[in-house]
């Protein structure tokens, strides 16, 4: 038998990672995509460290859509601590993340906090120019973790340079959240944190015939 995970929950984090090239002409779209499953299901949504913070309440099988605001886009090799949207609610709800620029989106369902695990395999498609880069975001929870990334790939952070097989150590506070990128393939990267986390994994724009487009879900 195979195995399934149940998308439906009452709390919820993510992230966003980068979408193609960051330009402040471009239009760029990063909201999420809220279904209550239950009549007067009440839903919580903010921002960690920001004034963000939005309360609704839905009908049963009501569908609202909550935009947010476009500083939220992690930019390159980075960590955050104002990047970690948390979504809760009384009654169980259905998400949908929505990452949206001029020609290039993509969607991912996000897992509730108890799908939240402690070991990850990267999953980061072919980089065909060197500019559309391989990437993955990993978001704390709700307490100090420390992070533990064995790399397939090399990566640039804090100015050092780490190659395939090096392992790089990570400590994220609370809700923390960070993004790493490469300009090679990063599948089969694995991580292991001390607490669960989540893991979004993609490639910010990749290649198919003479188009791109930003591809990422959240392992599990």
């Amino acid at each position: 038998k195979g195995v399934s995970w149940n998308s439906e929950g009452i709390e919820f984090i993510t992230a966003f990672m980068q979408n193609y090239e960051f330009n402040s002409y471009y239009n760029y779209i990063f909201q999420l995509s809220i279904t209550a499953l239950n009549p007067s299901t009440t839903v919580h949504v903010i921002i960690f460290n920001t004034s963000f913070d939005v309360t609704l309440t839905l009908g049963e099988w009501e569908t609202a859509t909550v935009p947010l605001p476009s500083s939220i886009q992690l930019i390159g090799t980075t960590r955050s601590s104002t990047s970690t949207v948390a979504v809760k609610s009384n009654k169980p709800i259905t998400i949908l993340s929505e990452n949206y620029e001029q020609y290039t989106a993509d969607t991912s369902t996000i897992l509730p906090v108890n799908y939240l695990g402690t070991e990850y395999y990267i999953f980061a498609p072919k980089v065909v120019f060197n500019t559309l880069l391989s990437q993955f975001v990993i978001i704390n929870y709700n307490k100090t973790n420390d992070i533990f990334i064995t790399l397939t790939g090399s990566i640039i952070y804090n100015g050092l340079n780490y190659n395939p097989g090096d392992n790089l150590t990570i400590t994220l506070s609370a809700f923390e959240a960070i993004q790493l990128q490469s300009s090679v393939i990063l599948t089969g990267t694995r991580i292991h944190s001390q607490y669960p986390i989540a893991v979004l994994s993609g490639n910010k724009c990749i290649t198919y015939n003479s188009a791109c487009d930003l591809v990422f879900e959240q392992l599990i």
